[in-house]
């Protein structure tokens, strides 16, 4: 059913016009660190084309957050869904892979159909460190290439970046500010990598005995730029302090 915001008071927010909807669930992937299966499980569910133009159409909207944890899952779906929005001429956000920039024709038809920002998950410029969390569909050689693809339509890319890998040193930071640089990606997001409760990243870091507390998520007083787990190659409070310091 489509959602009743009729029922909500307007007033109380201050950017009511982006309105998120959700056209799929399910990720077929299996990122060790990720809790999307968890909520939403791996198969891949979609909603009939026709069902979402008409809840855009029904509640108006102007700018859309597609809330789909990959938008792009499906290459053949994602182009029909594409088409049905450009006679809406709305713009929208979304979610996406950096890999989903090897079809450049589904990138174009993306902007023309008013994609202007994708959050895109690089996560990390290591090869092994994406490996040792089952990201094996990010391929760091290609990020440049893709990036280049993402700007030349006209998509601005929200990078997300995770930090605390077993593979990282102190000078991961720096490295990765410059190549953010570099890319004209000044909008990122920096997070530490976090063990979410059952996933397998959280699985391994129990078994290995390297949480600090099973339960973290219940203290109050955890550090927002800490980690949860020990083992990694630098002192925690360099890896706070450069972490701060560079996302700030």
């Amino acid at each position: 059913p489509i959602p009743r915001f009729s029922l909500i008071n307007k007033s109380h927010y201050v950017d009511y016009q982006l309105i998120p909807i959700q056209t799929a669930r399910g990720c077929p992937h299996s990122c060790d660190f990720c809790s999307v299966t968890k909520f939403s499980g791996r198969r891949y569910r979609t909603r009939p084309i026709s069902d979402v133009i008409n809840e855009i159409k029904t509640l108006g909207a102007k700018i859309c957050f597609f809330i789909d944890d990959n938008i792009f899952a499906s290459h053949s779906r994602t182009r029909e869904l594409l088409k049905a929005l450009i006679p809406l001429r709305i713009l929208w956000f979304g979610q996406a892979t950096i890999s989903a920039a090897n079809d450049r024709e589904l990138i174009e038809l993306a902007r023309k159909s008013g994609c202007i920002e994708l959050s895109i998950g690089l996560e990390s410029l290591s090869r092994k460190n994406l490996e040792s969390v089952g990201k094996t569909i990010n391929i760091v050689e290609h990020y440049e290439k893709n990036l280049k693809t993402y700007r030349k339509a006209g998509i601005r890319v929200a990078a997300s970046m995770i930090f605390g890998f077993d593979d990282d040193e102190s000078g991961v930071f720096k490295e990765t500010y410059h190549f953010l640089m570099k890319n004209r990606l000044p909008y990122t997001y920096w997070t530490a990598l976090c063990p979410y409760p059952e996933t397998p990243l959280y699985k391994r870091l129990k078994d290995q005995g390297r949480l600090k507390d099973a339960k973290w998520w219940l203290n109050r007083n955890r550090r927002i730029y800490g980690l949860e787990f020990t083992g990694i190659k630098m002192k925690e409070e360099v890896f706070s302090k450069n972490l701060y310091r560079y996302y700030r």
